[in-house]
């Protein structure tokens, strides 16, 4: 039996950029920045195009080096969803986090 099915394959575009910034205040101080943006365009198995979405993630922090191989940090993140399908907004979603790590290098 032939197979007549016409499924196009999956095809996916996607952009990406990852910054990040690092100044030293004194030897003991970092301040941190960073964003990172994807922006992803495709169809799946049609020739409409079904994906059309943005990630962008940014954040601040600062770090504290309390002796060699410890240290302290503070950071804040900040992360955006954005479908560009939907004109309503209603699939948009942002998420925050905020995290206090403490590392002991052996």
């Amino acid at each position: 039996m032939e197979n007549t099915s016409s499924i196009n394959p999956l095809i996916v575009e996607i952009m990406a950029v990852d910054l990040g910034l690092k100044y030293t205040v004194i030897s003991a101080v970092d301040i941190l920045a960073g964003l990172k943006m994807h922006n992803v365009l495709g169809s799946l198995y049609s020739t409409a195009t079904n994906l059309d979405f943005g990630i962008m993630a940014y954040g601040g922090g600062v770090k504290y080096n309390i002796q060699q191989g410890a240290y302290l940090a503070a950071t804040y993140t900040l992360t955006n969803i954005v479908d560009n399908l939907d004109t309503t907004g209603s699939n948009d979603f942002a998420a925050q986090e905020i995290d206090i790590n403490l590392e002991f290098s052996f």
